[in-house]
């Protein structure tokens, strides 16, 4: 019983924060505020960066499968490619970038062909173009950021 007791008291003791609930909510209070008080043409900004992120990853892993040395590699590298351009292309979109959305698009269908293609050489030549899809996608970005 005693033991009991002990091991209740020890719940109690590392559940307890010693701060009342509203304290304890305020972080995340604040975090929903500065997010509701973006404004339109910051939230569009924020989303041409995040698709310029994206993109710069898609080119990496495009890069990657350009160069890699067996099939499996391409493929992996490729459909990494893929994702980061299904990213671009929400935030494109979000963005209201349609020059980046169409690159995006592009990007990623280049990707799969990489991905899906039952030649090394011909995969490696889709990954570059893939590759190059992504900087230019990376760019367009970033212009559209900046307007």
């Amino acid at each position: 019983m005693k033991n009991l007791l002990y091991i209740l008291l020890a719940i109690f003791v590392f559940s307890c924060t010693g701060k009342d609930q509203d304290e304890a909510r305020k972080p995340e209070k604040a975090k929903l505020i500065s997010k509701r008080t973006l404004t339109g043409k910051a939230l569009m900004r924020d989303n041409c960066l995040k698709s310029a992120e994206a993109a710069e990853k898609a080119a990496q892993s495009a890069k990657r499968a350009q160069f890699a040395d067996n099939e499996e590699d391409i493929r992996d590298n490729a459909d990494e490619a893929m994702e980061e351009f299904h990213k671009a292309l929400k935030f494109s979109k979000k963005c209201g970038c349609n020059d980046a959305e169409i690159l995006a698009d592009e990007g990623y269908s280049l990707a799969r062909k990489a991905s899906i293609s039952k030649s090394l050489d011909a995969a490696r030549e889709y990954a570059e173009v893939a590759r190059n899809s992504a900087e230019d996608l990376a760019s367009q970005a970033n212009i559209c950021s900046n307007n």
